[in-house]
């Protein structure tokens, strides 16, 4: 009898092991199918609500990317740079120490009346000479018999002498320094519409733009379409608003060049090539010189349905009070006519890339130039010597 009970005891054990077996697997069974359903569902949680532009494929996609974050946090700034933003940061590094920020001169003194404030700024410029020539606008300094002075870098300086250029806003600004950093002068033809720029305010930091127009003249009706060869009318136009303290200011490209100078708030900005002869003329005479022909056009690039064949060039035509060609001038010395087209100066074409006021300030006084001229359907060539502009 006692064997007997053994032998059922024995069989009864057999019997509740298997019955414990078979719930334990289907346990497993569902935690593994838990534990997968649970992976996918919280995948999809974190691509579509966490984080879903950052796109992670998988867990160990989201474990590299999270790697990959921490390395980052050993790396440089300059390491972690793209291309785009590594031009940003060598231009910043360039502009920076040639950018000028302008204030109503105040007395030399350890007193709080005499700190340079925020508030106090009038404006920007940049260094254009390591012997203290800067320019500026006359929005910045608008009267040169007031007292002003610069700050480049850690360096304030005392305003010494104002020169403004009698066809453009620009002022040129002598302070007495010696070996201060300059800035490097770019083209308004290395630069394109769209193209990425920077406006340099030592006060207000560096401001990344867009072009929006390269020759950009505004005109609501035909008097102001019509412009003087003594007159610059084409702007570059940047695509955002500045507060006051850019005025002034240099626009730069990503090779460190400066190639406008910052009017207006409106994001209106002259092209450096405008002033290559003043700043020459100025730095070595202390004076600008300008150059006189004495015509009043209209600039065919700038015309809407016109009836002419012609796309480019100036044609000569009085408006508002103005004569087609002003008496006692180069130009009316030279023979030309109201209802003349001026296509060509010397070999150089009249375009809208390059107008008229362009071509002929680019000419030294006393210069013999070739006008190619249509009058009456005929090309003709009409020399013409230029003289000095004077200022009134």
């Amino acid at each position: 009898m006692p064997r007997l009970s053994g032998a059922r005891d024995k069989t009864y054990m057999k019997n509740s092991d298997n019955s414990l077996r078979i719930p334990l697997i289907v346990a497993l069974l569902v935690s593994v199918l838990m534990g997968f359903t649970a992976g996918v569902v919280g995948e999809l949680w974190v691509n579509n609500f966490l984080a879903p532009d950052l796109e992670f494929k998988s867990y160990r996609d989201l474990t590299k990317r999270i790697d990959d974050l921490l390395n980052e946090k050993n790396l440089g700034v300059k390491d972690i740079l793209t291309d785009h933003d590594a031009a940003f940061e060598r231009t910043i590094e360039e502009i920076a120490p040639v950018t000028a920020t302008f204030y109503a001169y105040k007395d030399i003194g350890l007193s709080l009346a005499n700190v340079y404030l925020a508030d106090d700024v009038l404006g920007s410029g940049f260094v254009l000479t390591s012997d203290g020539w800067l320019l500026t606008t006359t929005a910045v300094l608008p009267n040169p018999k007031m007292p002003y002075a610069v700050r480049v870098g850690d360096r304030v300086y005392r305003v010494e002498e104002i020169i403004a250029d009698s066809m453009t806003p620009a002022v040129l600004v002598k302070v007495e320094a010696n070996n201060l950093p300059v800035a490097n002068l770019g083209s308004k033809n290395s630069i394109y519409s769209s193209q990425s720029l920077l406006v340099a305010s030592d006060v207000r930091g560096m401001k990344r733009i867009n072009v929006s127009k390269l020759n950009y003249a505004e005109g609501t009706d035909v008097s102001e379409l019509v412009h003087s060869s003594e007159n610059y009318y084409k702007f570059i136009q940047l695509d955002d608003d500045f507060t006051s303290e850019y005025i002034g200011a240099p626009v730069v490209n990503l090779d460190g060049k400066v190639v406008a100078l910052l009017l207006s708030e409106t994001g209106s900005a002259l092209p450096i090539d405008y002033l290559i002869r003043v700043m020459k003329s100025a730095v070595q005479s202390g004076e600008i010189n300008r150059i006189l022909l004495g015509v009043n056009y209209l600039d065919l690039s700038q015309t809407v349905n016109f009836e002419t064949e012609l796309r480019n060039g100036a044609w000569l035509t009085a408006v508002g009070g103005r004569r087609a060609v002003m008496p006692g001038t180069p130009a009316a010395a030279s023979g030309l006519q109201s209802g003349d087209v001026i296509l060509k100066v010397d070999a150089d074409d009249i375009t809208e890339q390059r107008s008229l006021t362009e071509l002929i300030q680019e000419y030294n006084q006393g210069t013999e130039v070739t006008l190619t001229v249509r009058r009456e359907g005929q090309d003709i060539k009409i020399p013409v010597v230029l003289t000095e502009l004077k200022s009134n």
